[in-house]
Formats: C-alpha cells, sequence, structure tokens
C-alpha cells in the first residue's frame, strides 16, 4: 500500500462494489497483511498522539475490519498447520514405539514406561514436537493481534459516531 488515501477513498459513485476477488480474501499474502497491521497500529499510534478526526475515524474503522478479516483467513492457515503438526508429533512417536519395540537387541529389556521415555528421547519426536510448539505460539500471537485490532476498530468507530474527549 503506497498511502493512506489510497486505502480510504470511498467509491466514486457511492455504491457498493467489490474491490476484492475471490481468492484475495481467502489467501492472504503475508506482506499485504503485515504492511496492513503496520498501517493500523500507526493510526492507534496517530490517535494516541493528536486530534483525529471524525470522518476519518470512520474509515479507519474500516481499515481495522478489512484487516480482521485477512487476519482470520491467515490465523485458519496457522491454526491448521498447527493441528497437522500435532498429528505429525503422534505419528512419529507411534513410528518410534513400533521400531523400538521390533528392535531385537531392545525388546526383552525394556518396559511400557522405559520405551515411552525413549521415544520421548528420539531426535525427530523432539524436533516435531518442537516444531509443533512454534505453529502454536504462532496461532496464538495472531489471536492476540486479532482482538487489539477488534479493540482498534471498536475505538475508532466510536471516535467517528460522536464528539468525544478523544477527539477534542
Amino acid at each position: 500500500m503506497d498511502s493512506w488515501d489510497e486505502v480510504v477513498q470511498p467509491s466514486k459513485n457511492n455504491k457498493i462494489e467489490p474491490d476484492y476477488k475471490k481468492d484475495e480474501v481467502l489467501k492472504t499474502n503475508s506482506e499485504n497483511l503485515e504492511d496492513l497491521i503496520l498501517l493500523c497500529l500507526n493510526e492507534l499510534k496517530v490517535a494516541h498522539e493528536t486530534k483525529y478526526e471524525e470522518d476519518k475515524a470512520v474509515r479507519t474503522a474500516a481499515l481495522f475490519l478489512k484487516a480482521q478479516l485477512l487476519l482470520s483467513n491467515f490465523i485458519k492457515d496457522v491454526d491448521l498447520r498447527a493441528k497437522q503438526m500435532k498429528r505429525e508429533v503422534k505419528r512419529i512417536e507411534g513410528e518410534k514405539y513400533f521400531h523400538y519395540r521390533d528392535n531385537s537387541e531392545l525388546s526383552k529389556k525394556l518396559t511400557e514406561v522405559a520405551l515411552g521415555h525413549l521415544i520421548n528421547k528420539d531426535g525427530d519426536v523432539i524436533s516435531a514436537a518442537i516444531q509443533t510448539s512454534e505453529a502454536e505460539a504462532e496461532a496464538k500471537r495472531l489471536d492476540y493481534i486479532y482482538g487489539i485490532l477488534k479493540d482498534g476498530h471498536v475505538f475508532f468507530r466510536n471516535i467517528g459516531k460522536s464528539k468525544s474527549p478523544w477527539s477534542e
């Protein structure tokens, strides 16, 4: 996005015309999303530091909604990846269980508890578990950002509704 004016210009005939293609809404480009979120955060900074115009606040509230929509699609993808990673950990654990259990040298010496500890210590299991934790942490971070965007939308919508101490 090049400028604020590009984002907030109303349509020429004030009719509702779809500006987005289906693929643009369903598949989110992470760089565009990051730029949009940064633009929203910059507007929060401006509102914090100076008087914020009511007309601009309404458009900014809409911008926050746009960011929420795009972020929600991105969160869906990240959540799916985290769930897939959890299943992958279980698959690897199962594979390692049978590998260690069927190993002729170890099978007679290992109890189920010891076998479980051996599986948990395996490098492939540890690596998959770390990737799962990272994916879950990313999903949680995006949920927090979504909440901030939601609160920002309400904040700017309220500025646009009426004169308040925030707009003076």
